[in-house]
């Protein structure tokens, strides 16, 4: 039977799409069109099906592992009729060593994870030229080669690459926010690696949070990798294993999301300092804690559970130093989340600037410029989608702080990993901070 998907484009699947080129050369009169050739490796029925939590899950499992692989090189050599599919699909059959090992490995970490595809026929790699129906099967040559660096993850008319090789392993790393058409951002530099420099109280105290954070999640570590080996060791099947990691996963969450809360309502002091309690900063920070404890739970958390059970799935538990090293990959993206402090100080900042630009021009006064410093040191990010490049909104602000498209680490691209800050200028001097107090 034709897939769903190509009949009604809301299925979803993981696939390798064929190069342009190549594509040219093997459609067919009347077959599939060129731009839609692809090699099916998952396939995971309609798309509006699938929880939000498992398409985060089929992009980092997938994403994860494709870091083990080098690009793929594909022949297609000689075709085929499934005669048993009624619609007689001809196919080129297709040879790739590496794409059968990917997709077992894969197959056991979407088990392990509870994600449904596709079982009804044991797997077998083609790529689909013509329906042939009635007509007799052509006589076709078919000897073409090529190389892949990335699949393709389909969800209805949504396309998001997975790419293949270590080379792409920071595409899914940073402080982000999931949102409709993009699931990653690139974050520089690697957060937990490298804190700010302490050059001023606002740097040493988001390094603090940072440590605290990292500190939680290390604890966490060790005593789920002494669980994970004592179990393995006594017999348990990689189900049993998967289901002890299910179980410890609320209780990162708890902490980290305990240190995280702690950490905004000190943000918000530290910024605000004696104007803490004033309705409009208690409306930021009941704001900006949720929105940080809900990153917590909707990105984070899925992401090292994701990365952990692809762990699981590849057997790295029998290893010390592979489990380890599953386990320390995660650690900076733990770090980034002291991002969400840097970002709490400047949008107090920023409803302080509105407070203060009231009171001047009730006196009449002009508002005060504000300008976004780019720290010197700091590999600076550039504009991507929906979010700035640092870059780009360096500079003065005659207009004050209204006038600000976003703060620092908080609509661009780095994210969490931001080195930026604000100043405004006041009794004719660049000054950190709206108010002296």
């Amino acid at each position: 039977m034709k897939l769903k998907y190509e009949a009604n484009h809301n299925g979803a699947m993981l696939a390798v799409t064929v190069p342009p080129d190549v594509a040219a050369k093997v459609a067919l009169p009347g077959g599939e069109s060129p731009d839609g050739l692809h090699i099916t490796v998952f396939y995971f029925y309609d798309a509006a099906d699938i929880p939000a939590e498992h398409r985060r899950q089929i992009i980092g499992l997938s994403s994860d592992l494709g870091r083990l692989f080098n690009p793929f090189y594909i022949r297609l050599t000689g075709t085929e009729v499934f005669e048993e599919n009624e619609e007689r699909p001809l196919v080129a059959l297709v040879e790739c060593s590496e794409l059968l090992q990917y997709r077992k490995a894969l197959a056991d970490a979407f088990d392990n994870a509870g994600i449904q595809y596709s079982k009804d026929y044991e797997y077998k790699p083609h790529l689909t030229l013509k329906y042939l129906q009635d007509e007799p099967r052509p006589t076709l040559e078919m000897n073409q080669g090529f190389s892949i660096d990335h699949l393709d993850a389909w969800f209805a008319s949504e396309r998001l690459p997975v790419h293949l090789g270590a080379r792409h392993a920071a595409h899914k790393k940073g402080f982000v926010r999931m949102v409709n058409r993009r699931l990653h951002f690139a974050a520089r530099p690697r957060a937990g690696q490298k804190q700010r420099p302490a050059v001023g109280s606002w740097e040493e105290a988001t390094n603090r949070q940072q440590k605290k954070l990292v500190e939680a999640f290390d604890r966490w570590s060790a005593e789920v990798k002494r669980g994970l080996r004592a179990k393995f060791n006594s017999g348990n099947t990689t189900g049993q294993l998967s289901e002890y990691l299910d179980g410890e996963m609320p209780n990162l969450e708890r902490r980290l999301s305990d240190i995280q809360a702690a950490g905004i309502n000190a943000a918000v002091r530290i910024s605000a300092k004696s104007r803490a309690e004033l309705p409009a900063i208690q409306k930021i920070r009941s704001r900006q804690v949720a929105d940080n404890l809900a990153l917590i739970h909707d990105n984070l958390i899925p992401a090292i559970h994701g990365k952990l059970t692809l762990a699981l799935a590849i057997g790295a538990v029998a290893s010390g130093p592979a489990l380890n090293e599953y386990f320390t990959s995660t650690r900076s993206s733990v770090a980034q989340y002291s991002g969400g402090y840097w970002v709490a100080i400047f949008e107090v900042q920023k409803g302080l600037g509105g407070i203060r630009e009231d009171e001047r021009r009730a006196q009449g006064l002009d508002v005060e410029p504000v300008r976004w410093v780019l720290d010197p040191m700091a590999e600076h990010c550039s504009h991507n989608g929906d979010f700035f490049g640092c870059p780009e909104l360096a500079g003065d602000y005659p207009g004050g702080w209204s006038t600000l498209k976003t703060v620092p680490a908080g609509m661009v691209t780095c994210r969490g990993n931001c080195r930026c800050h604000l100043e405004v200028f006041r009794e004719g001097k660049w000054k950190r901070g709206v108010y002296d107090d």
